[in-house]
């Protein structure tokens, strides 16, 4: 009977700890929404469908530069 009740412990606490993930995971999902509506809004990042291949928008590109260091003994 002890092992019974150890069990039914053992799956209510399990099933609080499946409530707080999925509670964290709303949390998140909620977060990345309003970090994806707040770049689009800005325009710094377009909608990408995931089904379709993924090319960059055209127009100018800075250049990078590699700047030479100089070492100091």
């Amino acid at each position: 009977m002890g092992a019974r009740i150890d069990i039914e412990n053992k799956q209510e606490q399990q099933q609080g700890e499946i409530k707080e993930l999925q509670r964290e995971l709303k949390e998140l999902q909620d977060v990345v929404a309003e970090l994806s509506e707040a770049l689009m809004s800005t325009k710094q990042v377009h909608h990408v469908d995931m089904d379709e291949e993924f090319t960059p928008p055209a127009g100018k590109r800075k250049k990078t530069t590699k700047r030479k260091t100089v070492t100091v003994d």
